[in-house]
């Protein structure tokens, strides 16, 4: 019913739209309402804004493993005028699809770094780490966001190192239970305090649209 409503009331076209609330409220880019109503109205993915914001603010880096279209850098710009983005996503389309949307709200790409290929623990023509991006005399706080469907762990264990030697704050999606326990006993071995992103009261109102029925969000930082 939900669907057919949107159906109904919005256009299913794929167009520049602004994003009316929340975080990223005013924000022009490439949306179908069609499935993307919740973003349209700042109800996507709403239980991480609080922390999103903050942990953007005081970052210098922020790095987004799963990018899709470019969301979170173009949210993440809007908090931090002046903090590098890396924006990874094996999915070719989307690395067109990132360029429009920072245009569409006249943000440069000079401290925007865009990678077409999965984060993992080698080089090759695939996969890229992201130990070798980083400056090692970086001493400022790394953000980084994980939304990778599955392989989550995996970017985990590619990233030790970084996680190791920098200071970073983490925000992670995980699909399933045991996916989400891994990442945990992983944080912890690093020396990372995390904390579980509970599911706001307001999806059983408006629930996600979710192919699986684990899709939990946590945040972690690093103890100091």
């Amino acid at each position: 019913m939900w669907k057919l409503l949107k159906n109904l009331l919005l256009s299913t076209k794929l167009k520049p739209r602004f994003i009316w609330f929340g975080i990223g409220s005013g924000i022009k880019m490439l949306i179908n309402p069609s499935y993307k109503t919740q973003r349209i109205i700042g109800m996507d993915e709403r239980e991480i804004q609080k922390t999103f914001k903050q942990f953007s603010r005081k970052s210098k880096l922020f790095i987004d493993i799963g990018a899709s279209d470019g969301y979170y850098g173009l949210i993440y710009r809007k908090l931090n005028k002046n903090g590098l983005i890396y924006l990874f996503d094996g999915e070719s389309s989307f690395k067109e699809t990132q360029i429009i949307n920072f245009s569409l709200n006249n943000y440069s790409l000079t401290k925007v770094e865009l990678f077409n290929k999965y984060v993992g623990s080698e080089n090759n023509d695939f996969t890229i780490t992201v130990n070798d991006l980083i400056n090692p005399e970086l001493e400022d706080i790394i953000f980084i966001k994980i939304d990778v469907v599955g392989a989550e762990l995996n970017v985990l264990n590619g990233l030790s190192k970084i996680l190791k030697n920098y200071n970073c704050k983490l925000i992670i999606e995980t699909h399933s239970k045991k996916l989400e326990e891994e990442c945990i006993d992983k944080l912890l071995e690093l020396d990372y305090k995390f904390k579980i992103l509970p599911k706001g009261w307001y999806r059983f109102i408006m629930p996600e649209s979710r192919p699986i029925d684990h899709n939990q969000w946590l945040s972690a930082e690093k103890n100091i």
